[in-house]
């Protein structure tokens, strides 16, 4: 085997392993989401703020100091923070909106998923 081919073969095994982990890592923000939307229907229910300053506050302490003790950079660790409060505090917004306008005695258990295209539909989330 000559070191083109020895090469092809080493990062096609790496890259098979990189695949595997972004799938998990996608598997759990799938889990985040199911349950930042029940924190979001809880809010709308008790008519609570999208916002919550001192837990992320609490947050972004947690996440730079696990940052630091698994040798990650603080900036990309902070980045993809941003990232995904943004997302759920657009998807508590959304929510509370659909929880003002239903009539629906039931709500708390109608939860929402983002689909591709960041779309919100109403679907059931089994545990």
């Amino acid at each position: 085997m000559n070191s083109d081919e020895i090469y092809k073969k080493r990062i096609t095994k790496l890259r098979k392993k990189l695949d595997k982990i972004d799938e998990k890592m996608i598997k759990i923000m799938v889990k985040r989401f199911s349950v930042t939307t029940r924190i979001g229907w809880l809010k709308a229910e008790y008519d609570k703020s999208e916002l919550d300053p001192n837990r992320e506050l609490a947050q972004i302490k947690n996440y730079e100091m696990l940052a630091i003790k698994k040798n990650l950079s603080k900036n990309l660790v902070d980045g993809l923070h941003k990232l995904i409060t943004d997302e759920v505090k657009k998807q508590h917004v959304y929510i509370k909106e659909i929880y003002a306008q239903s009539e629906d005695s039931n709500k708390a258990d109608e939860f929402v998923k983002y689909d591709e295209t960041q779309t919100i539909k109403n679907i059931k989330i089994n545990d």
